[in-house]
């Protein structure tokens, strides 16, 4: 199994007029998909939102196979990316991640250790840089890096 592990966001896309699409996103969360849609077994470390937005992004998970147990439920937002398109119609993107889910670890929800059918934690993105879960999660890599 690979444990992903980052943030699992909300990119929220014009969609025509004063409309927004509102679609799962995150370069970690999107990297646990792929690999769980091309049959490795996966799963998603990750803090994800009681909220509604939270819901979408567990859906997105469980309809993919990735397996959640070491995702758990938080009180706080999902982070967001608003996406601009230029006149190209490239992307710029727009963060809200103050306070976020993503970014609020307790060491209490970091795994104390993974079993032997972890051969892998890949990690990356923004979930990794902000305080106070970016420590922790460079504590955990660290400590599992053998």
């Amino acid at each position: 199994m690979i444990v992903v592990c980052g943030e699992a966001l909300i990119d929220l896309v014009p969609a025509g007029g004063d409309l927004w699409r509102a679609l799962p996103g995150g370069s970690p969360s999107n990297t646990a998909v792929a690999l769980a849609r091309l049959g490795t077994p996966t799963a998603m470390l990750a803090r994800l939102s009681d909220d509604a937005f939270g819901g979408q992004l567990r859906k997105r998970f469980v309809d993919n196979n990735v397996d959640l147990r070491w995702a758990p439920a938080a009180v706080e937002s999902t982070m967001l990316a608003i996406v601009g398109l230029d006149e190209h119609g490239g992307a710029r993107y727009t963060f809200h991640l103050e306070g976020t889910a993503d970014w609020q670890w307790r060491e209490s929800e970091i795994p104390p250790s993974f079993g032997a059918d972890v051969v892998a934690i890949q990690a990356g993105s923004m979930g990794l840089i902000g305080a106070p879960g970016g420590r922790l999660l460079e504590a955990m890599l660290l400590r599992e890096r053998p």
